[in-house]
């Protein structure tokens, strides 16, 4: 008998070394949130997290931020991923491509169900993770903490992190015009927009604009114009608009943010 046959798991399958807190592939997250193995005291972090959670129902907490400290490869990442993925329950894919419910793999891991219910059910958690280390500090434009978390927002709800492309879509998703733009650019272009957006979206929403919005762009130049005045003006993102925007989006999950926390 080998030693392989006596393991319950594959001791040649693929084994990530490093755990990256953006990485959101359904199947990766799933054999991530599988595997950990939380040491024995780690179920206990969790649920002072949690608490830390429960007591916004009752007001301001003092203790609004949470840090998490530890040496090279003691599982940090690891940790605020599983976090992350407990507090807003995401849809994982088994190696058989069977959906699976993060928060229901984790909760019952990590012996959590009770406290994870009362989560889901009064405060509906929405969770952007952000990893500072992506971002170049020494570019000149380097962005605002505010600016990422925007940037991290319009990713996570499948936008353009090009600000003032995000907000053509936002108008075209608010005017109910969403789908049938991307439908028109896969059949016009031959490729999708999230793939046309990269090099060619003002050219794109020049020949789109009078057809989805006729009654405010007659013809490509009009939408030209109103596109080379929106650059300048919906690339500045100030701390309010993110506020504004983090809102929107928690009404859009069902559950709203107090205006004292």
């Amino acid at each position: 008998m080998l030693i392989r046959d006596i393991l319950e798991r594959d001791p040649s399958r693929e084994i990530s070394s490093v755990i990256r807190v953006t990485d959101a592939d359904p199947h990766r997250v799933w054999v991530e949130m599988e595997e950990y193995v939380p040491a024995e005291q780690i179920p206990d972090f969790f649920r002072e997290v949690l608490d830390v959670l429960l007591e916004t129902r009752q007001g301001t907490s003092e203790r609004l931020c949470i840090w998490v400290s530890g040496f090279f490869g003691s599982g940090k990442s690891h940790f605020l991923k599983a976090l992350g993925y407990l507090l807003q329950d995401r849809t994982l894919r088994d190696p058989e491509g069977k959906e699976v419910s993060s928060a229901a793999l984790l909760s019952k891991k990590l012996r959590l169900t009770n406290q994870h219910q009362i989560i889901v059910k009064e405060l509906c958690p929405r969770v952007l993770f952000l990893n500072l280390l992506d971002h170049d500090p020494q570019a000149p434009d380097r962005p605002t903490i505010g600016r990422l978390i925007y940037r991290a927002l319009l990713q996570e709800d499948g936008l353009s992190t090009e600000f003032w492309v995000a907000a053509w879509e936002q108008e075209l998703q608010k005017i109910g015009k969403w789908d049938s733009f991307r439908d028109w650019v896969q059949e016009q272009f031959g490729r999708t927009w999230e793939e046309e957006r990269k090099l060619n979206a003002a050219a794109v929403l020049q020949q789109a604009l009078p057809r989805f919005r006729p009654e405010l762009y007659r013809s490509e130049e009009d939408a030209a114009q109103a596109i080379a005045s929106a650059k300048p003006t919906q690339s500045e993102v100030t701390p309010s608009d993110v506020i504004a925007a983090l809102r929107a989006a928690q009404r859009l999950s069902g559950f709203t943010l107090r205006r004292d926390v």
